[in-house]
């Protein structure tokens, strides 16, 4: 099989400054996300968490993971054990020198490329299958997300609306890590505020995930852009995928659910 890897950041929400057109896609390669997952094989996933992350705060982790098991049906994850935390001052340190390790992590330095806007990223690394058609299926082979918390601060407590939630932010993290683009409604809407408290997930998320797993499809679109490694076997590319998102005043992924559940 021949294998192409490529690297794709996932910058999940931001507060602060509303990003213009120019800073919200920066990248070569232009992925459709209906074509990103993990092989049914490797679930499931090792995905831990760092030790600079309270018990609290681990067990809020462990409940989003367990949630989108349930709502998916399937065991998604291995049991939650805990990793070392670091201090890397660039994004994709954290897979080339940890790469035996998959984590949840909380970065309480200032890391040079994750934008101050944003509260977490979720960084997925991928290659591209081309055997089953001429369209390449991307298969995931390695996930981590990072959590900002040198500009932002974050809260276990549901009823604390000064900071940020750390379970519904998890949930929709780890929902980038089970290949979910963002969405308009839900917890993979792209922006979240200190009054979202969200710990549960619908039947929307459900679907989404079914779509995605309970049987192989037929990618729709992906153009790649070859990169300029000499080896004829293996292409190296790193992307950035600035995803849009914007500060919001308001519940905007609480109103979507009772939209949602109003239907």
């Amino acid at each position: 099989m021949k294998r192409t890897y490529y690297f794709i950041f996932l910058l999940f929400l931001g507060c602060g400054k509303k990003l213009n057109d120019s800073e919200r896609i920066i990248s070569p390669i232009t992925l459709d996300m209906n074509t990103l997952r993990w092989e049914s094989s490797q679930f499931p996933i090792n995905l831990k968490v760092s030790d600079n992350l309270d018990s609290d705060s681990q067990t809020l982790i462990n409940d989003a993971l367990n949630e989108w098991e349930r709502v998916g049906k399937k065991d998604f994850f291995q049991p939650l054990e805990t990793t070392h935390s670091h201090s890397f001052s660039n994004l994709i340190d954290y897979y080339e020198q940890d790469r035996f390790v998959q984590g949840i992590y909380l970065a309480k330095n200032k890391i040079q490329d994750m934008n101050d806007a944003s509260l977490a990223v979720a960084q997925i690394i991928y290659y591209a299958d081309t055997t089953s058609s001429s369209t390449p299926f991307y298969h995931i082979v390695h996930t981590d997300i990072i959590i900002n918390g040198y500009d932002y601060t974050f809260s276990t407590d549901r009823w604390d609306d000064t900071t940020y939630y750390i379970m519904t932010l998890v949930l929709h993290e780890v929902g980038h890590v089970l290949g979910l683009a963002h969405q308009s409604k839900g917890i993979m809407y792209p922006s979240m505020s200190t009054m979202d408290k969200l710990e549960t997930l619908s039947s929307f998320e459900a679907d989404l995930l079914q779509e995605k797993y309970a049987a192989p499809k037929i990618p729709l679109e992906a153009v790649l852009i070859p990169s300029k490694d000499p080896s004829p076997s293996q292409k190296y590319e790193r992307a950035l995928l600035y995803l849009p998102f914007s500060k919001i005043k308001n519940s905007q992924i609480l109103k979507s659910v009772l939209k949602q559940k109003n239907v």
